[in-house]
């Protein structure tokens, strides 16, 4: 009984911090085709994993690569610390380079596999987000993106399938990003499903270099 309750206690510490992220890290504009931009960024998470465990906090690095396909359309892929890794599709319904407002819709996969002694579990998440960005200025964006996320869980014992679920998150990110091709992003994210009694929030802070500037 020891043994099984020490091995969930890391799993879930494992979780934390190799959790598909729930960053944003770009406003309602696309780049434009042919443009590239690039986001590094540092998150702090804090939440709970399971709906009757205690919050934890951990931190996560991660990197966000975005290419313009279409004028309207940009492809984006991201991979986080511990494995996470998401790839995605934004395509912009209102404004351009040069309007101060930005809408955009699109659409994402995330995944991650953790696992500690005999215990492993998968998760894929697919999530719809809308971005939209005011830009009162050309150095200065303020954004926020409401999003939906469906989560798929599969959990593993030495290899044979333990149980699986899903779960339906909801929350959203609101941000600032300052610059032009070179800036600075911070953001604060916020989600939570049935069963939390504490959101899951996420502070993330970045240097973003590329765009159509």
């Amino acid at each position: 009984m020891r043994k099984i309750l020490l091995s969930s206690i890391i799993l879930s510490a494992t979780l934390m911090t190799g959790c598909v992220s729930f960053s944003t890290l770009q406003t309602g504009r696309v780049l434009g085709e042919g443009n590239f931009a690039g986001t590094l960024a540092l998150s702090s998470i804090n939440g709970q994993i399971l709906s009757d465990s205690a919050s934890n906090t951990a931190p996560m690095l991660e990197f966000q690569g975005s290419y313009g396909i279409t004028e309207k359309l940009d492809g984006f892929i991201k991979i986080g610390m511990l494995g996470t890794s998401s790839i995605g599709a934004k395509y912009q319904l209102l404004g351009d380079d040069e309007s101060k407002g930005a809408l955009s819709f699109g659409t994402s996969i995330g995944n991650v596999s953790v696992s500690a002694g005999n215990y492993e579990t998968t998760i894929w998440d697919w999530t719809i987000p809308v971005y939209a960005s005011y830009h009162p200025t050309d150095w200065l964006a303020v954004y926020a993106s409401p999003k939906y996320v469906m989560r798929f869980t599969d959990k593993f014992f030495n290899d044979v399938k333990s149980g699986s679920g899903t779960a339906g998150w909801y929350g959203g990110t609101g941000g600032i990003r300052v610059g032009r091709k070179f800036g600075f992003m911070v953001e604060y994210s916020s989600f939570t499903t049935n069963g939390l009694t504490k959101p899951y929030n996420q502070v993330s802070a970045g240097l973003t270099y590329g765009g159509n500037w």
